[in-house]
């Protein structure tokens, strides 16, 4: 099956949130910038057109993620694992490669990118992710025999961007 992680899309810095007023501003609160939120929706558009009606959405409990999911105008599940947990906890978690339908992941750095690489590379490493990117694997059958993780896409919402001609890039 398929496995998409997607990194939340650019949200409020902490010491921005609040306008500097001097008030702090839990993580799990910080929402979406007008960037981030046409981020998501570049993102979930594309996502939204190649996703099965039986792919799973799982989110962070953190406001970004789940701004960021709700993008996709599909139920999800909330998850608190995918919130500061690591890379290999979240990976046990989904049970990888053994996933019952195709699966989306919205989380966050440095967990991501660590996942990419430890799913791809069976080492975890840091690896960056930018704001409202995401990882397309699939679990596949290999050239010499045997199954093997695959990179169908990597994508970031700058590569979903109208070119100077008015075509999509990407679609």
């Amino acid at each position: 099956m398929d496995l998409i992680l997607w990194r939340h899309a650019q949200a409020e810095d902490l010491s921005m949130a609040l306008g500097g007023i001097g008030v702090s501003m839990r993580d799990l609160d910080r929402s979406l910038t007008d960037k981030g939120w046409r981020q998501a929706k570049k993102a979930a558009r594309w996502l939204d057109k190649r996703l099965e009606p039986s792919s799973r959405i799982f989110a962070s409990p953190s406001i970004r993620t789940l701004q960021t999911a709700r993008c996709l105008g599909r139920e999800l599940e909330i998850v608190d694992i995918l919130y500061q947990s690591s890379a290999r906890q979240i990976r046990d978690w989904l049970q990888w490669p053994n996933l019952p339908s195709t699966t989306v992941v919205v989380g966050h750095q440095p967990a991501m990118g660590r996942l990419v690489s430890l799913i791809l590379t069976g080492e975890e490493f840091p690896l960056a992710v930018e704001t409202g990117a995401f990882y397309w694997l699939r679990w596949k059958e290999g050239r010499e025999g045997g199954q093997q993780p695959v990179l169908l896409w990597a994508m970031s919402p700058g590569c979903l961007k109208k070119n100077h001609e008015g075509k999509k890039g990407w679609s």
